[in-house]
């Protein structure tokens, strides 16, 4: 795995450890995929010295969704998520009646699970005009995290469905 440009020198900087599980692309089921993304971390956690409150899960598209599926579930073990390009929100949000069709972004969790998150976890959306999940994850931003007030940032950057750089990671990571 290649790490996406500028991110080596912010996360040096930072002493942030990039770690990534193998064969957890978008052709795998999302619980294995999730599943490969908490044996990794544990392994991680197992091996270093690491602060709990350092530990983010980060994904470009299929994989931003399966950061925030991770932030609802597993919120004992992720402090924050990075997700460029794809989100998934607990319910339903609909701010335009022409995406409803497609029903992206939808996930289920428990009432505890959303309120854990809520009060534990730090949401990071990344976006741009180029993106072709734009509207989706602007819309679930403001209808779904601001609206409920969960403890989230959208940074709409000049980009396309890519993962953001190394300027973007660095506001992503003060927050």
């Amino acid at each position: 795995i290649q790490l996406p440009a500028g991110w080596k020198q912010v996360l040096n900087r930072r002493s942030i450890i990039f770690a990534a599980a193998q064969n957890s692309g978008n052709d795998q089921p999302p619980p294995r995929r999730m599943g490969l993304a908490v044996l990794k971390t544990m392994e991680m956690v197992r091996r270093y010295n690491i602060d709990a409150k350092r530990i983010y899960a980060a994904g470009l598209s299929g994989g931003a969704r399966i950061a925030s599926d991770l932030a609802f579930y597993q919120h004992d073990l992720f402090a924050g998520t990075i997700q460029s390009c794809g989100t998934n929100f607990y319910r339903e949000v609909l701010t335009d009646p022409t995406l409803r069709a497609e029903h992206y972004g939808v996930m289920d969790a428990t009432q505890e699970e959303v309120e854990n998150a809520k009060a534990k976890v730090k949401f990071v959306l990344i976006t741009g005009p180029g993106d072709f999940r734009y509207k989706f994850v602007k819309g679930i931003y403001a209808a779904g995290f601001q609206k409920e007030a969960f403890q989230a940032i959208l940074l709409d950057r000049a980009m396309g469905h890519e993962d953001c750089d190394g300027a973007a990671l660095d506001k992503d990571l003060d927050f």
